[in-house]
């Protein structure tokens, strides 16, 4: 589920995904997994630039179309659709 609150997680690899049909309207989404085994669909534009190896804070993504949101969660049912709000400062 997509975190309500700020929420840190640890990047262990990321990749392009696009959902939508061809012709329509298509969305390009960061699919990342994070340290702890769960599955974020980063919605755009905020997967530019997301490394593997280092943490974010994310929250809940509110502005994905109603379509693309029924379709990723068909195509990756376990992956919350999230937004960055930062990268979190290394310690």
């Amino acid at each position: 589920d997509a975190p309500t609150a700020p929420k840190t997680i640890r990047i262990v690899a990321a990749e392009v995904i696009e959902e939508g049909e061809p012709g329509d309207r298509q969305w390009t989404f960061t699919l990342i997994s994070a340290e702890s085994g769960a599955c974020y669909a980063i919605a755009p534009p905020g997967g530019e630039g997301i490394t593997a190896g280092d943490s974010y804070i994310i929250v809940a993504a509110t502005d994905v179309d109603e379509a693309i949101r029924r379709k990723l969660a068909v195509d990756r049912p376990n992956c919350a659709i999230v937004d960055v709000v930062a990268r979190a400062v290394k310690r």
